[in-house]
């Protein structure tokens, strides 16, 4: 008898569409940690890899600079990075994270001579491809750093004109040279 009110078998058919997507949901975020391990490619080392229903945790996430290409060792070091993917990225099967969350680590970033900003280059720069795979773009629309440290130096100045240098060798070694050694025994941690 229920179940000749109009109104109850919409009730009943929303109930069943929820938990459907549920479900799906479930399924698909099963998917993330396996997801996050191969976007983080094979100079990653991973401590954990967690989910909850918000998305993936990655513990103890070490990824290894590739030798004589940066100035680091590493690229990134985090004790903990929390990885939440958009609605959209889960349905589509494509990659696009509403937040990254660094938290406790040490980020190094390198700033070339052609002015650019690279970051995390194992992620980012493969060749025409993303972590999302290839020639697929990866979105991420919000990063966030708590506790992590960032190396990066930049340092800029004009000491010439078109046709030569502004002052004397003699001069740039007296006056510029001294503070020039300060600065670079302070990035050495000397």
């Amino acid at each position: 008898k229920l179940l000749h009110r109009p109104w109850l078998r919409v009730l009943l058919v929303l109930l069943l569409i929820v938990l459907a997507a549920l479900l799906a949901l479930r399924v698909l975020l099963r998917q993330m940690p396996a997801r996050v391990a191969e976007a983080l490619g094979p100079r990653a080392s991973i401590g954990a890899i967690d989910l909850d229903w918000r998305g993936v945790e990655v513990r103890d996430l070490v990824l290894r600079a590739l030798p004589g290409q940066w100035p680091a060792a590493e690229e990134l070091r985090a004790t903990r990075v929390l990885v939440r993917p958009t609605l959209a990225s889960l349905l589509s099967g494509r990659i696009g994270l509403a937040r990254i969350t660094v938290e406790g680590g040490q980020v190094s970033l390198l700033r070339p001579r052609d002015g650019r900003l690279r970051v995390v280059p194992s992620l980012l720069e493969r060749g025409g491809s993303s972590a999302a795979g290839p020639g697929l773009p990866l979105r991420i629309e919000q990063v966030s750093l708590r506790d992590v440290g960032v190396d990066l130096v930049w340092t800029f100045d004009d000491m010439a004109y078109r046709t030569g240098p502004m002052f004397s060798p003699r001069i740039f070694r007296t006056v510029f040279m001294p503070h020039l050694r300060r600065v670079a025994d302070a990035i050495k941690g000397e």
